[in-house]
């Protein structure tokens, strides 16, 4: 065995001793002999994105709903002020919408990946 063929027999060595390690002993990824929880995992990455778009979605919603808000200086002499409250108004329903329809769609994905539906899709 030359040397190429024995730093890469000692690199794989390395790597399924921490792999073993890591995902426990003797246990394959995943499964129920302590693997990695990516289901779990996964559930908690998925509700920290939905956490945080709701919370910059709310943010737009306020600033939309914020009737001190009027229209922009360089817009003043180009969109009336009936027109911008209209448009506004128009955001804050779509806004609102955005919301229900995120909450339905992830209530749905954690649905689907908790009850393992997934597999039969």
């Amino acid at each position: 065995m030359d040397t190429t063929q024995a730093a890469l027999a000692s690199a794989y060595d390395t790597v399924t001793t921490a792999f073993t390690a890591f995902t426990g002993s003797g246990g394959g990824v995943g499964d129920s002999s302590g693997g990695v929880p990516y289901k779990s995992l996964g559930l908690t990455f998925m509700l920290a994105i939905y956490v945080w778009e709701q919370l910059l979605a709310l943010r737009q919603l306020r600033n939309l709903r914020d009737p001190n808000l009027g229209v922009p200086p360089p817009l003043k002499d180009k969109v009336s002020a009936a027109d911008h409250a209209k448009s506004r108004a128009y955001g804050a329903d779509r806004a609102r919408l955005a919301l229900a329809q995120d909450a339905a769609g992830t209530a749905q994905s954690v649905a689907i990946i908790v009850a393992d539906v997934l597999p039969w899709l």
